[in-house]
């Protein structure tokens, strides 16, 4: 079977077909590291215990989804459905309530996809026996079906809708998980299509001249199912083509962030909306950090500089931060005190290893971790002192100052200065808010 890519993805030449008929492989030397080392990050293992209780809970969540396969195969359920497609829906005066309460009556697609995730698990396990491992797996084969037949597949509008990432992964990594399942039941082609289109796989044949900024929701949402969805490709010479490209859009993506637009800055701050956006920045790392710890055994790792950018931003991260508080002058629009980051990140780039790949462990970063974690030592690495000292970052138009006591180093400050002007915005707004605010001006 060739299945022909859409233009939509934007694939290069070398990948204008790939060959689904090619026995589906893992275990290649080059490989193998990138899919074990997600798999632990995602916390699949043949030894995990799957008692009767937790096969009835996961049994209870079928049930839920009420999906029923007939006899000629066709599938009846409720329709599938996205939170963000729905708002139209409730838009009042649009629909009466009847019809509202009938167009509404749907599966949510991340419970679909946490359903699968889970059952996907299950089946890693050595534990189950042969009746289970049936059971669930024929649960799994109808799940996959159904949002297939649902229209989530390559091609689909769908794929606009606005942050559809965050209803997708756990979907994209029940698919990954299960990978020889779908193969063996001929649904590789169809899922590893639908990963692809749904994350834009395809830019990573963007133009050099044209990587000039890094925009952290793709790093966020997309980044680890665009690499999954290349890891699904079964031809190996088209998957080492696949993802040496997606390496050099990477490293350039990284290093690339231009003027105050998206990315990574030299002074170690990074930019979304046009600004230092630390609430971006954290989730952005959400999707970097298992990345770049699944690729770093592999030839497609990071370049040095790269992640060397990477490894002093996130660094950078724990000076500008409190506890893991997001101080309110770095706030933007969720000004409430209640934002922080998150200290995941600072563990999977330290077992990332150094930025020059001479150590298996970076223990800078792992002894920042264990800090944020409040732990005595990670992998055999003491905790950090409370870090101390003055840092610029002009880019964020902002000095810092940390101190700590002495004699009870406990005792502890951080203390910002930023400044703000026509360029550097200090604030974020939602159009909705912006209406309000022009309206009770001209009002005046």
């Amino acid at each position: 079977m060739e299945c022909i890519i859409d233009v939509r993805s934007n694939v290069h030449s070398a990948l204008s077909y790939i060959k689904f008929a090619t026995e589906f492989r893992d275990d290649q030397p080059e490989v193998a590291s990138i899919y074990q080392r997600f798999e632990y990050y995602q916390g699949v293992s043949r030894d995990k215990k799957i008692t009767a209780e937790m096969i009835d809970k996961n049994l209870a969540l079928w049930k839920k989804l009420a999906l029923e396969q007939h006899a000629d195969g066709s599938i009846t359920a409720k329709a599938l459905d996205h939170p963000n497609r729905q708002n139209f829906i409730k838009v009042e005066g649009v629909f009466s309530e009847e019809t509202q309460k009938a167009l509404l009556d749907a599966n949510m697609l991340r419970d679909v996809g946490k359903t699968l995730l889970q059952t996907a698990i299950y089946l890693r396990s050595h534990s189950l026996s042969a009746i289970d491992r049936k059971k669930l797996e024929t649960l799994y084969l109808l799940g996959t079906r159904y949002v297939l037949e649902q229209g989530f597949t390559r091609g689909s509008g769908y794929q606009i809708i606005t942050h559809v990432g965050y209803q997708t992964r756990e979907l994209f990594d029940a698919w990954f998980i299960g990978r020889h399942i779908l193969a063996k039941h001929n649904l590789l082609a169809p899922t590893q299509q639908a990963m692809m289109w749904y994350n834009a796989t395809g830019r990573i044949f963007e133009k050099d001249n044209e990587i000039v900024d890094a925009n952290v929701d793709i790093l966020n949402t997309q980044l680890q199912w665009m690499i999954k969805s290349l890891l699904m490709l079964p031809d190996y010479q088209q998957r080492q083509q696949a993802l040496a490209q997606l390496q050099s859009w990477l490293n350039k993506t990284i290093l690339s962030s231009k003027g105050v637009a998206g990315g990574f800055k030299s002074d170690g701050s990074i930019f979304h909306h046009s600004q230092h956006y630390p609430a971006y920045a954290k989730d952005a790392f959400g999707g970097l950090a298992p990345s770049v710890y699944a690729l770093t055994h592999s030839p497609f790792r990071l370049s040095s500089p790269a992640h060397a950018r990477l490894k002093d931003v996130l660094l950078k991260m724990r000076i500008y931060t409190k506890e893991t508080q997001i101080p309110l002058v770095l706030s933007g629009r969720h000004p409430t005190g209640l934002h922080k980051i998150s200290i995941d990140p600072f563990k999977w780039m330290a077992l990332a290893g150094t930025p020059d790949g001479k150590q298996e462990l970076d223990t800078t970063l792992a002894a920042a971790y264990a800090k944020l974690a409040n732990k005595d030592s990670f992998e055999g690495i003491k905790a950090e002192n409370e870090p101390v000292g003055a840092w610029a970052m002009n880019y964020a138009s902002m000095a810092i100052q940390r101190r700590a006591s002495i004699t009870a180093p406990q005792q502890s400050w951080l203390a910002i200065a930023r400044g703000f002007s026509r360029y550097l915005v200090g604030n974020e707004v939602m159009r909705i808010t912006t209406v309000m605010v022009v309206t009770a001006i001209w009002a005046t």
